[in-house]
């Protein structure tokens, strides 16, 4: 396993939705890899104290709200290329 994989596989081995195989392939790999086993620690480090959070219930008209509002604003203008660079004609 390498890096990108590993690092591919770190949300479904912390919510334990990994197989046996992945399991222990990504275990070997971040007894390892010390660069990956800092990266998995530092999201393990961030989801628990998001799950040591307070749940918040949202208002009810909070879907209501939010609708409103988008459909108020303005489209934000296109920044993706054209598909023709501007110099051909």
């Amino acid at each position: 396993m390498n890096c990108r994989q590993a690092r591919q596989l770190f949300s479904s081995f912390w919510d334990d939705e990994v197989t046996q195989a992945e399991r222990e392939s990504l275990e070997q790999h971040l007894a390892a890899c010390r660069r990956c086993r800092s990266a998995y620690d530092d999201l393990a480090r961030v989801l628990e104290a998001l799950g040591s959070l307070p749940r918040l219930d949202a208002s009810p008209d909070l879907e209501r709200r939010v609708l409103e509002t988008v459909r108020r604003t303005r489209p934000a203008p296109d920044l993706l290329p054209s598909a023709h660079p501007r110099w051909v004609y």
